[in-house]
């Protein structure tokens, strides 16, 4: 496995069947400090109210956006790992110029050459009310196209990638709301972990439709032990890699 990623293995309830996620060692001070710096900037522009109409504070938005920011970060440095020089890794809130202003053209992560561009999508999640067994992981899903009442349509995007935020202190009892993901983080008290994820078209042909508990909104989602888990999604990156280091050759086609 790629360095600054440890594997972890997840017997998928008492069998022999082992899945495998990665724990991130890839936050150093800097990238820390830049995803505040952007999720500081970004907060300012994103809308009071959630998906599911419930108004947010200033500090919540700032926390969701850094969730967020973080996780996308850590992506990124994974896949510039894999890809190396053969393909530049472009995170859409390094390179934008609207500052942070418009979500109009918005992407998470690009994988790109001169010929061939790939998306990835990065939608996270915080775990703090159980630690990451398989009963935990059976419970996340890697989330793809949404749509709700505001947005009818959404294009699929050539991967996606689930990242988990696993509290380390586990608190069954406490809301959400009361969780202070900076300061936490601050302390080192987060784990960041890559569950994985999946392709393109594994979300057109498997994905199930979930509400994930917004009233008006319907995702696309495949359960996370359904999908590839780091070593295979790993893996379809090496060879998309493979694939990239002559752009004139045939595209591979990947599951």
């Amino acid at each position: 496995m790629e360095k600054n990623i440890n594997i972890e293995k997840i017997d998928l309830n008492n069998d022999d069947n082992l899945f495998s996620i990665g724990k991130v060692k890839i936050l150093n001070p800097e990238l820390f400090a830049l995803s505040c710096s952007q999720a500081i900037l970004k907060s300012q522009h994103t809308m009071s109210a959630n998906q599911n109409n419930e108004e947010r504070d200033s500090f919540l938005k700032f926390q969701k956006q850094l969730q967020g920011i973080i996780s996308e970060i850590c992506v990124e440095e994974y896949l510039k790992m894999i890809f190396q020089k053969h393909a530049d890794v472009i995170r859409y809130d390094n390179v934008r110029t609207d500052k942070f202003k418009s979500a109009k053209n918005e992407f998470d992560i690009k994988i790109k050459t001169k010929k061939k561009s790939y998306s990835v999508e990065v939608r996270s999640s915080l775990s703090y009310k159980r630690h990451m067994t398989y009963n935990n992981l059976k419970g996340f899903d890697v989330i793809g196209c949404y749509t709700n009442d505001a947005k009818k349509h959404e294009a699929y995007n050539d991967f996606y990638v689930r990242p988990i935020l696993q509290l380390k202190n586990v608190q069954k009892n406490i809301d959400i709301k009361n969780i202070n993901i900076f300061e936490l983080l601050m302390r080192n008290e987060i784990d960041i972990y890559i569950t994985g994820g999946c392709s393109k078209k594994m979300m057109m042909e498997d994905s199930i439709e979930k509400s994930m508990g917004q009233k008006n909104t319907k995702y696309q989602v495949i359960p996370v032990l359904k999908s590839f888990d780091i070593k295979s999604f790993t893996d379809q990156m090496r060879l998309l890699k493979e694939s990239l280091k002559n752009d004139n050759k045939k595209s591979i086609k990947l599951k």
